[in-house]
Order: C-alpha cells, then structure tokens, then sequence
C-alpha cells in the first residue's frame, strides 16, 4: 500500500517522532545531532577497536561499541603481557558464539595483520622455530607463518635442524604471500652480513707473530684451511708438526678448533701464513746436548731415498742412513734391499750438525 504525502501532517510526524524517542533525554539528542560519522580507517580494514572491561576465567571481555560486549580467549594474549582492564587493542572479528550470542574476537590475526602490513623484504626479525621438514625449517614470526629453506639455515649446508627447533633465530625476510599470510627467512643473509662485519674488523687486527683461535673449515693435500672469524687462512702440512706428515687428516678434521700462530700475511691478496708446529719447542734446539758421536739409538725407518733412508729417533728428529752405511757384507745398491718403511731399526749415531739440521746413522757399525 502506498502512502500520499499529501495525507500527512507536520502534527502527526511530531507524534510518531516523541514515541520513538520517548526514552532519549533531550541532552542525548544534542549530542546525537552534533555527531559526525566515524572516517573509515584504511589500515583497520577487517578489524575492530575494541576495550577490554572485564576478565572471567579464559574469557576476556571487549567493548567494542555495541549493544553487548565482544569475547576474545585469554590464551591468544601474550603470557608475559596479560590482558588489563581499560586497554584498548585492535581485533579482528571471528562470527558469533553459538552458546552466548556474543561476537568472537581474534587478538592473535589482528597481530597477525599488522605484522603482515608493516613486513618489507630485506627486514631483519627474530623467529621462533616451531618445528622442520624435508625443505628446511617452520618459524612463527610476529604470528606470521614462516619458512626457511635449508640453504638458508646457516653458512654450511645442514642436514639436522632438530637442534634448531623452540629456538629464536635472527633472519632476513627474502619473500612475502600477502595473500597466503606466508614469509619466506633467510639466517645465511645475517650470518654473511654479520661475517663480512666480522672479516673487515679482523683485517685491521691481524699481524705476524699473533697466536690466534680458529676453526679448521677445509683439508686439502697441502694443509688445512682455517676460519680465523671471517678470514680464512692455510696451514701447509709442513708446518703442523715438527715429525713427517703425509696427509693433514693425520693430524686434524674438519670442524676442529686449533690455535695457530701467523706467520706471514699479505691482505692485499688475501692469504695468511699459519703454523701449528711453531708453537711447540723445536726438538733440534735439544739435540746437542742429547745425542753424540758413537751413542747407540732406536728408531722407525720412515722413508727410502735412492741415497739412503731415513729414520725418525725421537718426535721430529730423522736421521739419514746412507747407503754405505747399511751393511759391511752385502752390496746394497737402494735401501729397499734390506729395509722398508715402519721398520724399527737400531743404529749408530756418526755425527750430528744440529745447525743444518743434520744426523748422520749407521746400521752396519752395530754389527
């Protein structure tokens, strides 16, 4: 049924407008009427502003501006940042309760998108990770939901993250889902940043003659590669002891912690010098006063040369026994003849020149 203006009056309007208002006071009409609606803030889009007025049990009571108060559960709030009475948060609405009737409210996503807003790639954030998988690591981050690849976990390649996780971890965001609420972290970006840092201080530090700690990276025929914090530097295997080595496995394995001395550095080309062995007491500083001409001493036979063999009678201290010192009956025409490396042999010490480094033996004038 439709309804002519013409058949209604100023009188009757007035009657219909006073049983409508009848319980609003004449002050709440001013204030009513003066009101201007609220602007629609882009940055709260999907959420509410809300105050908390009461806590019962794990229910947290909000107001959020309605006839009847808003709900949030106590476990989406931060333990060491309980809920207090008059504190005014951002929540995002989550439907209705079915029992109550009251609106559910959700602090944790409203976190969530904030944090999703004011996230830009190349952020620094610290992480929590909350578990892994075959690709890498599963992080929360400001509520977020983060991965870690497991190229990204760390400087080396690892295969067990299970000691990363319930740790924080400080990373680099390399890639945002707006859409899925996802992040993609980087920890190697910190790490080499923080490496570089590390590397360029150390530059101004390092001198020949210092002793430092480092970490053996890589092994090599020649030597080891050591991380001296940022700086790697080589110890050839002919300085990592005073007796004969063959391979630098003899002695050490990735992953160890030596302290080494600097013996030369050129930081233009980047390459430091280390020794192990300078360290230790030099063995031929002693031999003087511990061996003579005519003393009889044991030893290993740890080398055959055409001219001789070699033959170690203390921790890097050889001795060479010529050819023509190896038997009065046999004509030896190479010690292979009558000896082998790893033999222990006894011989006689002919002369010794601890200048030259030098120990002459003889196996024949023991017999």
């Amino acid at each position: 049924m439709s309804i002519d203006p013409r058949d209604v009056n100023d009188a009757q309007i007035e009657r219909e407008m006073a049983q409508q208002l009848g319980e609003v006071s004449p002050e709440d009409l001013a204030r009513l009427s003066g009101a201007t609606p609220k602007a629609h803030d882009p940055s709260q889009r999907g959420r509410v502003s809300g105050r908390i007025v009461s806590v019962h049990g794990n229910d947290v009571f909000v107001d959020i501006g309605g006839k009847s108060e808003a709900v949030v559960s106590l476990e989406e709030f931060d333990p060491a940042e309980p809920p207090a009475v008059g504190q005014e948060l951002s929540f995002v609405p989550q439907g209705f309760d079915a029992e109550s009737g009251l609106m559910r409210l959700s602090l944790r996503e409203a976190r969530a998108h904030a944090s999703l807003e004011a996230l830009r790639v190349g952020d620094v954030v610290r992480a929590k990770v909350t578990g892994s998988n075959i690709g890498g690591l599963e992080l929360r981050v400001h509520g977020l939901r983060g991965f870690m690849p497991m190229s990204q976990v760390d400087l080396v390649r690892r295969e067990d993250f299970a000691s990363y996780v319930n740790h924080w971890l400080e990373c680099e965001v390399v890639e945002i889902d707006r859409k899925g609420k996802n992040v993609v972290l980087s920890r190697r970006r910190v790490l080499e940043r923080q490496r570089e840092e590390d590397r360029q201080q150390l530059r101004f530090q390092l001198a020949e003659g210092q002793v430092r700690r480092g970490v053996v990276r890589r092994l090599a025929d020649f030597g080891a590669f050591v991380d001296l914090g940022g700086i790697d530097g080589l110890l050839h295997v002919s300085d990592m002891s005073y007796s004969r080595i063959n391979h630098p496995s003899e002695m050490l394995k990735e992953g160890d912690e030596v302290e080494v001395k600097v013996l030369k550095l050129d930081l233009v080309k980047d390459r430091i010098s280390l020794g192990l062995k300078q360290l230790a007491t030099d063995p031929w500083t002693t031999v003087e006063g511990k061996y003579h001409p005519g003393d009889t001493v044991d030893g290993k036979v740890t080398r055959l040369m055409d001219f001789g063999a070699f033959v170690e009678i203390e921790p890097g201290i050889e001795g060479l026994i010529p050819v023509s010192e190896m038997s009065w009956t046999q004509r030896v025409m190479h010690p292979k003849d009558i000896l082998k490396p790893g033999d222990s042999v006894r011989v006689a010490v002919l002369s010794l020149d601890p200048a030259k480094r030098k120990i002459s033996l003889s196996l024949k004038a023991l017999t």
